[in-house]
């Protein structure tokens, strides 16, 4: 039997949560600043994945433990309306998804923590060693799209699971995805007439929709809190 359903996408960092979780460990820590060869993996080579392996391993030296780091994330605040949004998604007419850049064992700490259930989390592999230090892996290695980085294109990876869902027996009749930053430009172009993108208001992505509407087929719903997004949900459920 097929199973309609519609498919709810949502970055993590400054999306989900109200800040980026790696400057949530620096600033709850009190960590101090960050070397310079640690920084310039992203101001320099603007490799993302790099630069956060770098970051954890300069932690492990200050002797920040897991439990330090997970205390931290399960502290992080949602963005406004958030955390009733999600709550709002439990409902079986739905599928949550988290695609993010940042990594999957921070993601289901937060998640679990929450009780919040959702469908998969696709994010770059995290855990820790026998020696405390938190190890990441890339998601995936990629080449053929320029707008995202090389661990992690998340265009490719929402296509991916629609087939997947689709092979297993559920449709979705409207994808919406919600992020706000630049590599969030790219699984917005991917979304269809029937489709919408959330983007955080005056965040970077908001920018590049409104810089490039031509490409973009999916309606544009910014917002500021997710209220307008369960707003949305729900008119689009009485249509």
């Amino acid at each position: 039997m097929v199973e309609n359903k519609m498919l709810l996408v949502f970055d993590f960092d400054h999306t989900v949560v109200s800040e980026d979780s790696i400057t949530g460990i620096i600033e709850e820590l009190s960590l101090p600043e960050v070397p310079k060869e640690v920084m310039d993996k992203w101001d320099v080579e603007r490799d993302w994945n790099a630069c956060c392996e770098a970051l954890f391993s300069w932690i492990h030296t200050l002797g920040i433990t897991e439990s330090a780091i997970k205390n931290t994330i399960l502290s992080l605040d949602f963005t406004d309306g958030m955390e009733d949004l999600m709550n709002h998604l439990q409902q079986n007419c739905y599928d949550v998804v988290i695609l993010s850049d940042a990594n999957a064992l921070f993601i289901e700490w937060f998640f679990c923590n929450r009780k919040l259930n959702v469908k998969k989390i696709y994010s770059n592999p995290a855990k820790f060693d026998e020696e405390g230090k938190l190890i990441l892996h890339q998601f995936h290695h990629q080449t053929t799209c320029n707008q995202c980085p090389v661990n992690l294109c998340k265009g490719a990876v929402i296509k991916e699971h629609i087939e997947s869902m689709r092979k297993a027996g559920t449709l979705y009749s409207t994808v919406c995805y919600t992020g706000d930053g630049e590599n969030d430009f790219c699984p917005s172009l991917r979304l269809t007439e029937n489709d919408y993108v959330f983007p955080r208001a005056t965040f970077p992505l908001e920018q590049m929709l409104k810089s490039k509407m031509s490409e973009v087929k999916a309606q544009v719903v910014p917002w500021k809190s997710a209220t307008v997004i369960k707003q949305k949900l729900q008119s689009l459920a009485t249509q």
